[in-house]
């Protein structure tokens, strides 16, 4: 048997076992390879329906001898913690895979109480969720917000304002409330009242999202 037939098999084993589970095979057009591979256990989709308003998606990378990316779509349970959904392994990570992935996730899964998709910054990513979830908040991950405030920061010639600027924007990541964040955000204009630059690329890419 080739890689393919054995994966059949293999699926074809699980779907005995468990044939709540939901598969769907894509292959890809130009190298008649694996294009995606959609999985989810019945336990998945119960889990996703229990804990629907958030789903988180991450890719992983270097997990099969052909390295194909992995895509981890997950929910947030009560206690905070991030609990997978679905998988799904795909060819490469092409706006047409993510976009089967999220279709196939749309189309397995009842969405109407999803009230936000959280990712990194990756533009394809975010250009196929506002097409699969036109009316769906994108929420990009703290370590990549904080990641860019540190980039921008490091612009800003006064230590001790950007010290203080870099504290104030992790309290904003963080905000519990609109309130909060309020507060905070005027506190940072303050702090910044000598460096516009950074205030009008705050005020560029994030206030509005806020």
């Amino acid at each position: 048997m080739n890689e393919m037939e054995l994966l059949l098999k293999e699926v074809e084993t699980v779907l005995s076992d468990n044939p709540r589970t939901h598969v769907k095979f894509e292959m890809d057009d130009n190298t008649n390879e694996l294009g995606m591979l959609y999985f989810q256990t019945f336990e998945m989709f119960d889990l996703y329906q229990k804990f629907p308003e958030a789903l988180l998606i991450d890719a992983t990378y270097c997990v099969n001898k052909k390295q194909m990316p992995l895509y981890c779509l997950m929910c947030q349970d009560g206690d905070g913690h991030g609990r997978i959904v679905a998988y799904a392994i795909v060819w490469n990570e092409s706006y047409l895979r993510i976009q089967s992935i999220l279709t196939t996730f749309k189309e397995k899964n009842y969405c109407g109480n999803l009230r936000s998709m959280v990712m990194d910054k990756d533009l394809t990513e975010i250009k196929v969720v506002k097409e699969v979830f036109p009316d769906l908040p994108v929420i990009i991950c703290k370590f990549h917000v904080l990641k860019a405030f540190k980039k921008e920061t490091s612009r800003i010639s006064c230590m001790q304002t950007r010290e203080e600027a870099c504290s104030l924007l992790q309290k904003i990541v963080l905000a519990s409330s609109s309130d909060v964040y309020d507060q905070l955000y005027a506190d940072l204009r303050t702090t910044l009242r000598s460096s516009p630059e950074f205030l009008a690329y705050y005020d560029r890419k994030l206030a509005r999202c806020a």
